[in-house]
C-alpha cells in the first residue's frame, strides 16, 4: 500500500477526527487535555460511553485474525486479548529454510476491533490514533530514507485501508506464510505426512504420491488431499533405503540395464486383468526371465550389497512401464504398490504374474538364491549407509 494512498484516505475520510492536519498531530484541545497530568497513582476516570451511537463496523462478521496480526493491526496487547475467546489454530511457516508447524490463536476480527474501540474511546478515536501513528511512521521513514535505509511499512486493518471494498461475504485470508512446498501450503497434517513419507531418500515417495493424487483428483484442494496422504502413510510405508546405480556400472549391471531396456514402453496399466502377451504394455514371462537371470548374476558377483542397488533398478522400470503405486479407483482410501515385491528379500507369498497365473520357474530360482544369500551373509549391518560403492570389473 503506497504512502500517498494512505495519506489521501486519512485526508478525505468522512469521519471527523480530532487531528490538526497542518500541524500533523493532535489538536490544541487535545494538547490542553493531555497537559493536565494526573497525580501519581490516580486512576484514569472511567467515562460512560453510549456504544449505540458508534459508527457501524466495516469488518465482516465472519472474518478471523491471528493473535500476532490482531496486536499489530489494532494496537492492542496480549493482556487486552485475554478477555476474548480464541480458537487454537496450527499453521506451517518457513523458518531458516525449514517448514515448521506452529500454534496460533485465532480471533473473530470484529470482536478485536470492538476491543480496540473500547480501549481508545470509540471508532473515531481509534482512527485518530491510526492517523497519529501514520504521521509518525511517515516522519521516521523520511529519516530512514535520508540515512539510506529501507522504509518500514505502516500496518493497519484491511477495513481501514484505501483498498477496502465492502464485498458481501468477503472473508480476508488468515495471514500465514505458506510453505515453499506447494503440496504442504499451511496444512500441518500435510507437513506431518511429508515428514513420514520424505525420509532420507530425497522425497521420492512424497513427490510420487502427490503426483498420483494430482492425476486421480484433478484440482484436489489441500483439505481433500489430507486424508489421501494420511492413508498413503499408513498403507505404503516402510520402504528400504533407495540407492542409485553405479556411475560406472560393471558388466553385471550393464547386463541388467540391457534386460530392462527390453521392457515395453508406455504408461503403466491400472487394470487387474489377464491380458495377452501381444499387448506391448505388459511384461512377458520371457522378459521377466531375462531380468531375473541378470539379478541372480549380480547377487553371485556382488552379494547382498549389489542386490540392494539392483532391486531399485528393476522396481523403477516395473513401476514406470507396468504397475506400481496407485490409488484404487473405486476406493480412494486404499493405496497399493504392485511393484514393491521387487524390493523384498523375504516373501510370505509369491507375486501373481498375470500371464502364467503362477510364479515362473526363474522366479522360484531367484527367491531360492536370495534366501541362500541372506543365510550366507547374514543381516546387513550397513542398511542405512548413504551410498554403496560397487567395484568396477
Amino acid at each position: 500500500m503506497s504512502t500517498r494512498k494512505i495519506t489521501d484516505y486519512f485526508k478525505f475520510t468522512k469521519r471527523k477526527l480530532t487531528v490538526d492536519e497542518n500541524k500533523g498531530g493532535p489538536s490544541q484541545k487535545s494538547h490542553d487535555r493531555l497537559a493536565k497530568k494526573r497525580k501519581k497513582g490516580e486512576a484514569k476516570p472511567i467515562q460512560a460511553v453510549d456504544e449505540t451511537l458508534w459508527t457501524a463496523s466495516r469488518v465482516h462478521k465472519a472474518s478471523t485474525i491471528v493473535k500476532t496480526q490482531a496486536r499489530k493491526q489494532y494496537r492492542v496487547t496480549a493482556k487486552d486479548l485475554e478477555g476474548l475467546e480464541s480458537t487454537p489454530y496450527r499453521t506451517v511457516v518457513h523458518i531458516d529454510g525449514k517448514d515448521v508447524a506452529t500454534d496460533c490463536s485465532l480471533y473473530v476480527e470484529h470482536e478485536v476491533e470492538l476491543l480496540a474501540w473500547r480501549k481508545r474511546g470509540g471508532p473515531e478515536k481509534f482512527e485518530a490514533l491510526l492517523r497519529k501513528l501514520f504521521i509518525a511512521n511517515r516522519k521516521r521513514n523520511e529519516s530512514r530514507k535520508s540515512a539510506g535505509k529501507a522504509p518500514t511499512p505502516f500496518v493497519l486493518p484491511y477495513a481501514y485501508s484505501p483498498e477496502y471494498r465492502p464485498i458481501p461475504g468477503y472473508k480476508p485470508p488468515v495471514p500465514a506464510r505458506p510453505s515453499p512446498d506447494k503440496y504442504v501450503h499451511t496444512s500441518v497434517i500435510l507437513l506431518n505426512c511429508k515428514d513420514d513419507l520424505y525420509g532420507d531418500d530425497r522425497g521420492w515417495l512424497w513427490l510420487l504420491c502427490n503426483r498420483i493424487v494430482d492425476d486421480a483428483k484433478a484440482g484436489c484442494s489441500y483439505r481433500s488431499r489430507e486424508p489421501l496422504l494420511e492413508a498413503a502413510v499408513a498403507q505404503l510405508k516402510p520402504y528400504p533405503r533407495r540407492y542409485d546405480p553405479p556411475a560406472h556400472p560393471p558388466v553385471a549391471f550393464v547386463q541388467l540395464s540391457n534386460a530392462l531396456d527390453l521392457a515395453p514402453k508406455g504408461k503403466p496399466t491400472t487394470y487387474p486383468m489377464v491380458m495377452s502377451e501381444k499387448k506391448p504394455r505388459y511384461w512377458s514371462d520371457a522378459l521377466i526371465d531375462g531380468i531375473i537371470n541378470a539379478l541372480i548374476r549380480i547377487m553371485e558377483v556382488y552379494g547382498y550389497r549389489g542386490w540392494r542397488i539392483a532391486r531399485w533398478m528393476v522396481y523403477d522400470k516395473y513401476s514406470s512401464t507396468f504397475r506400481g503405486i496407485r490409488i484404487h479407483s473405486y476406493n480412494p482410501d486404499i493405496w497399493e504398490d504392485q511393484a514393491k515385491f521387487w524390493l523384498q528379500d523375504r516373501f510370505d507369498e509369491d507375486p501373481r504374474f498375470f500371464f502364467s497365473q503362477e510364479p515362473t520357474e526363474s522366479w522360484m530360482e531367484y527367491k531360492d538364491a536370495l534366501a541362500k544369500l541372506i543365510i550366507k551373509e547374514g543381516e546387513p549391518e550397513d542398511e542405512d549407509e548413504d551410498i554403496i560403492v560397487i567395484d568396477e570389473d
